[in-house]
């Protein structure tokens, strides 16, 4: 009997993009511009379409290198609302925020 191959699936919104490979994640990426590591509110990112279209490379790459069957991606619920996510922003550091030179 042949062992299902593994799926790759991909989930976006204007803040973040993530890759899971069977349902656990394995890439997880930010829409500030020129760092992927970090989250910056919607307005300062990078923009949906870019995310999107970045979320899609990356999963089916992951998809490739592992073997696997790209599951395709979908736009989900953005995790925090913009005043929710000024609230989380104010009480980090500017460093842990990325605001380091601002």
């Amino acid at each position: 009997m042949n062992k299902p191959k593994k799926v790759v699936t991909g989930q976006y919104n204007r803040l973040v993009y993530e890759v899971f490979l069977d349902g656990q994640q394995v890439c997880s990426c930010g829409n500030a511009h020129g760092d992927s590591t970090l989250v910056v509110p919607a307005n300062e990112g990078i923009g949906l379409k870019t995310l999107r279209r970045f979320c899609a490379k990356t999963t089916r790459e992951i998809a490739n290198e592992s073997k696997a069957r790209y599951g395709g991606i979908e736009r989900v619920a953005d995790s925090l609302s913009d005043a929710e996510f000024g609230q989380v922003a104010d009480s980090l550091s500017d460093a842990e925020f990325g605001r380091a030179n601002d």
